[in-house]
C-alpha cells in the first residue's frame, strides 16, 4: 500500500494500529480487504494459520461480491463460491439464480446442481424454473429429472406444453432420465407423436437408458417407421441387447437407405452375427465414411482399414486413421499428427451425423467468418473433438504416445498443451516425467514452459517448481480471470512468445487451484498474499479457492 493511502487509512481508522482478529473482520465488513489481509499477515507471520478466521474473511468477501451491481464481479463471486464446494456457499449461489443476467444464472445453477441438499432442489423449483431465460428453465428441468424429483414429471410436462412445437424433441431425454412407470407411459405416447424428430429422440433415449420395459412397443413399431427412425430403432436394439429383434434387423439390413442398412448391420454384429462384418467392410471399401467409423468398434477390421489408408482421399484417410486409433493401432500416426497439429484457425473438425443420429464421421469445415458466435462455437467443438482424440492416444504403447506428445510440444500446438500436460502428469512414467522436465526450460514457448512447471509442481517433484508457480502468480496477479467468461481472444494479435489474455487467465486459475490442493501452510500463505495483491475482481474467485484450501 502506498504511503499516502496508508496515511489516509490511518487517519480514518487510527485503532487499526493494534491488529487483532476482530479488527480484521471489521475491516473486511468495511470492504478494506487489502488492509485486512495485511494485518492478518502481521499477526500470523511465522505462526500457524488461523483457518477459522481466514474462512470468515473469505466468506465476507463472497457475500459482498454477491451484492455488487457489477455483472463481472457477481459472476466471479458465483464462480468463487462454486469452486469452494462449501455448503455455506449455497446462499451466495442463490443470489446468482435470482439475478437477471443469464450467464450468471446458468453458472449458479450448474454449481448448485452439485449439492445434495433438499433446499437446493426447492430453490430450483421456486426460482430457476420461473426464469425469463429458456435455457435456464430447461437446465433446471433437467436437474429435476436427474434427481427423479416427485414433482419433475408434472413440471416438465407443463414446460413442454408451454413451448413451441419445435422444442418437443428435447423432452424424451427428460422423461427417460426419470424412468418411472408414469414417465414410461409418456415415452410410449412419444413413439406415436407427429413430430419425427421427437419420435427419433424417444427411441434413442429408450436405448441409451436401457428401458427394457418398452422393448415390446419398439419391436412392434420398428418396421412401420421411416428409414430415419429405423436407424434409431436398430441402435436401440443393440443397446438393449435384444436378440429377439434379430429378424427385424435382418429386414432392415436389406434397406436401400445406406445409413439404416449400416445401423442394422452394426446391431447384428453386436448381437453375435459375425457375417455382418464382411458387409460393413464392403461398404467401407466404397469410401462410405459412416461405415469406416463403424469399423472402429469391430475387432479384426484393421486389415481393411489399413488398405483404406492408401487412398488419396484426405477425408477418407482422416476417418480411417481415427478408426484405427480406436482399434489401438498405431499405423495411422502420420495422419493423426496432421489432425492434431492444426496450423489453420479457419478449419474446424466437426462431427457429421446420420439422419437417425446414431452414426457419424469427422468432417473438416471452414469456420464461419461472418458470425463470431458461430465461429467461436465451431472452434470450441473442434478443439473438444481433437482433445478427445488426444486422450485416446494415451491407450497406445508409450513410445507412440510420447512421439505424439513430443510433436505437440515441439510444434507449439498451444491449444492442446493444457490437456497434454495433464495426460503426461497422470501417466507418470520415467519417460513422461523426463519429457515434462525437459520442457520446463523450453525457450520461446511460455505457455508450454508454464504448464510443464505446473505439472511438475502438482506431482510434488523435487526442484524449484513451487517457487516458479508462486513467482508466476505474483507476476500475473493483475490479469483478469474474467477473461475465462468472455469470447475467445483474437489469436493473431499475439505471437508464440506471448500468452493471450484468455491463456493467462486460465493458467492463473489453474496455478491457484494447484496451490489450494496442497493444503499446506506455505501454499495458503501464497493464496493469502495473492488475494491481498490481486486484481480487485479476481479476489472473489480467490476467496473461494482459499475456502477450498482450508477444508
Amino acid at each position: 500500500m502506498g504511503a499516502f493511502k496508508t496515511l489516509i487509512f490511518s487517519f480514518f481508522f487510527p485503532f487499526c494500529i493494534i491488529a487483532n482478529p476482530q479488527q480484521i473482520l471489521f475491516l473486511m465488513h468495511e470492504n478494506h480487504p487489502y488492509e485486512a489481509f495485511s494485518q492478518y499477515q502481521e499477526i500470523f507471520h511465522g505462526k500457524k494459520h488461523d483457518f477459522d478466521l481466514l474462512r470468515k474473511m473469505a466468506f465476507i468477501m463472497l457475500q459482498q461480491g454477491s451484492k455488487s451491481l457489477d455483472d463481472q464481479i457477481r459472476r466471479l463471486t458465483i464462480f468463487g463460491a462454486g469452486i469452494s464446494s462449501s455448503s455455506y456457499a449455497i446462499d451466495i449461489l442463490k443470489t446468482g439464480v435470482n439475478c437477471r443476467e443469464p450467464q450468471t444464472q446458468m453458472l449458479s445453477l450448474n454449481f448448485l446442481s452439485q449439492f445434495p441438499e433438499d433446499k437446493v432442489t426447492d430453490l430450483i423449483l421456486n426460482t430457476a424454473l420461473t426464469s425469463e431465460f429458456l435455457p435456464i428453465r430447461m437446465e433446471a428441468a433437467y436437474f429435476l429429472a436427474e434427481k427423479k424429483h416427485t414433482a419433475a414429471i408434472g413440471i416438465i410436462d407443463a414446460l413442454m406444453h408451454r413451448l413451441p412445437y419445435v422444442f418437443k424433441p428435447y423432452f424424451p431425454l427428460y422423461f427417460a432420465l426419470i424412468g418411472t412407470p408414469e414417465s414410461l407411459t409418456i415415452l410410449k405416447n412419444f413413439l406415436n407423436d407427429s413430430n419425427i424428430d421427437a419420435r427419433i429422440e424417444t427411441v434413442l433415449a429408450i436405448g441409451r437408458f436401457h428401458l427394457d420395459d418398452l422393448l415390446p412397443f419398439i419391436r412392434q413399431k420398428a418396421l412401420q417407421s421411416s428409414v430415419e427412425e429405423q436407424e434409431a430403432y436398430a441402435s436401440a436394439f443393440a443397446q438393449l441387447n435384444d436378440s429377439k429383434s434379430i429378424p427385424i434387423l435382418k429386414k432392415m439390413a436389406n434397406c436401400s437407405f445406406e445409413t439404416t442398412k449400416l445401423a442394422a448391420l452394426k446391431a447384428l454384429f453386436h448381437l453375435g452375427d459375425t457375417s455382418a462384418k464382411q458387409e460393413i467392410e464392403k461398404i467401407a471399401n466404397n469410401h462410405n465414411l459412416f461405415a469406416i467409423n463403424i469399423l472402429a468398434d469391430i475387432p479384426g477390421s484393421e486389415v481393411c482399414l489399413k488398405e483404406l489408408l492408401k487412398t488419396n482421399n484426405e477425408i477418407v484417410k482422416l476417418n480411417t486413421a481415427l478408426a484405427l486409433l480406436k482399434r489401438k493401432d498405431f499405423s495411422s500416426l502420420t495422419h493423426l499428427t496432421k489432425f492434431l497439429l492444426q496450423d489453420n484457425d479457419d478449419i474446424a473438425y466437426m462431427p457429421s451425423l446420420s439422419p437417425g443420429r446414431t452414426l457419424f464421421f469427422c468432417k473438416p469445415k471452414v469456420v464461419s467468418a461472418e458470425k463470431k458466435e458461430i465461429r467461436d462455437e465451431e472452434s470450441y467443438i473442434s478443439l473438444a473433438y481433437r482433445e478427445t482424440v488426444l486422450k485416446e492416444t494415451l491407450e497406445l504403447p508409450e513410445e507412440y504416445f510420447l512421439n505424439i506428445a513430443s510433436l505437440i510440444l515441439d510444434n507449439n500446438q498451444t491449444d492442446l498443451v493444457p490437456l497434454l500436460t495433464v495426460l503426461l502428469e497422470n501417466h507418470q512414467s520415467e519417460k513422461t516425467i523426463a519429457l515434462l522436465q525437459k520442457n520446463t526450460q523450453k525457450l520461446g514457448a511460455p505457455l508450454i514452459r508454464d504448464y510443464c512447471n505446473l505439472a511438475m509442481f502438482r506431482m510434488n517433484k523435487e526442484g524449484s517448481y513451487e517457487e516458479y508457480v508462486t513467482r508466476w502468480i505474483a507476476q500475473s496477479n493483475q490479469e483478469e480471470i474474467i477473461e475465462l467468461f468472455t469470447p475467445s481472444s483474437i489469436k493473431q494479435k499475439y505471437t508464440q512468445y506471448q500468452l493471450t489474455p484468455k491463456e493467462t487467465s486460465r493458467l492463473l486459475l489453474e496455478m491457484y487451484v494447484a496451490l489450494a490442493a496442497k493444503q499446506q501452510e506455505k501454499s495458503i500463505e501464497a493464496i493469502v498474499e495473492g488475494i491481498k495483491n490481486a486484481n480487485t475482481k479476481n479476489r472473489y474467485v480467490l476467496a473461494g479457492i482459499l475456502i477450498k484450501a482450508l477444508d
